[in-house]
């Protein structure tokens, strides 16, 4: 099985974390390295650690587990910002990039600021844990103080041992909450980040596009943002995608087939992905086939059943 890097980095880095080689991690996914990971086999990645690690609570270990020089660029323009809040606003400002669509950022809210990430399905709870647990880590290290936030709130329930979390972040999260962010006072957002070199994080980000993601993975992940967001306004057809790119449906095709694809093969791996994942929540059939644009759960269900060689109701199993 191929490592090519195309697959995350920031996966690869978190799957050594935990002491599984990127094979393992892969194959407990049902993945392969040999093209970049969508957001949802990104979703797919941390249910097979999961299975490996047999910990409930990996992405928080992970976070916890991870040293700066794993996150790459990522970690060193942290570690050369001037203060706390600017390494925030830099770190957010990247990991949108390697993640992106618009589900991380730097979030600021009166005398608090840090970090906010949206998740489609707040079931998979891996992901968000790793990276505010990866984030307080790097903080905690830059400036040399045990800082504790002012806030963190999860979208997802409480998990089976709430007192891990308690005791690595200084105080107990919200759970259930309507969104994912991690918040510190203004006064901490002004801590000095030792050794830091403020022209090195200048450098850093002058080349971010091209140190954190190649051309042919950035389009990658073009194509399933807007993917996401023609659907969500109801109409994810060709053109419309591609008009959400910046593209004409012809040149949009043309550079499908240049990766070995086509519009329709990259639909239903998304959507495969996503309606995957979402079986394994709380939604109801009919509600997963409406958000996935489907009319009507018949037409999910063969769909589903073309993808994978089963129906959607076995698959819950």
């Amino acid at each position: 099985m191929s490592t090519d890097p195309r697959a995350s980095p920031l996966t690869l880095a978190l799957a050594r974390s935990v002491g599984f080689s990127v094979e393992e991690v892969l194959a407990a996914a049902g993945l392969s390295g040999d093209r970049p990971l969508t957001f949802d086999e990104g979703m797919q990645v941390w249910k097979g650690l999961e299975r490996l690690s047999g910990d409930p609570c990996v992405g928080l270990e992970t976070g916890i587990r991870f040293e700066p020089d794993q996150m790459g660029p990522i970690g060193a323009a942290f570690l050369h910002s001037e203060s706390l809040g600017d390494a925030l606003e830099r770190g957010g400002r990247l990991l949108d990039l390697l993640i992106g669509g618009g589900r991380i950022g730097f979030v600021e809210r009166g005398g608090e600021a840090g970090m906010q990430q949206r998740m489609h399905d707040p079931t998979v709870r891996h992901g968000v844990d790793a990276v505010f647990a990866g984030g307080l880590n790097l903080a905690r290290r830059a400036t040399r103080t045990e800082l504790v936030p002012s806030q963190i709130r999860f979208e997802a329930p409480p998990p089976p041992t709430p007192e891990r979390y308690e005791r690595f972040f200084g105080r107990m999260p919200r759970w259930s909450a309507e969104e994912n962010v991690l918040l510190f006072h203004c006064h901490d957002l002004e801590r000095e980040i030792f050794g830091a070199s403020p022209s090195m994080a200048t450098l850093i980000d002058e080349a971010a596009p091209s140190l954190v993601a190649g051309s042919s993975s950035k389009r990658a992940r073009d194509f399933e943002r807007a993917f996401w967001e023609a659907l969500d306004e109801g109409d994810a057809s060709v053109e419309r995608v591609a008009r959400r790119m910046g593209l004409s449906a012809r040149t949009l095709q043309r550079q499908l087939t240049e990766r070995g694809g086509s519009f329709s093969t990259e639909r239903a791996r998304l959507l495969r992905a996503r309606a995957e994942i979402m079986l394994k929540g709380e939604a109801s059939i009919e509600e997963i086939a409406e958000r996935l644009g489907y009319q009507s759960r018949r037409a999910f269900e063969r769909a589903f059943t073309r993808w994978t060689g089963r129906s959607p109701a076995s698959s819950r199993g």
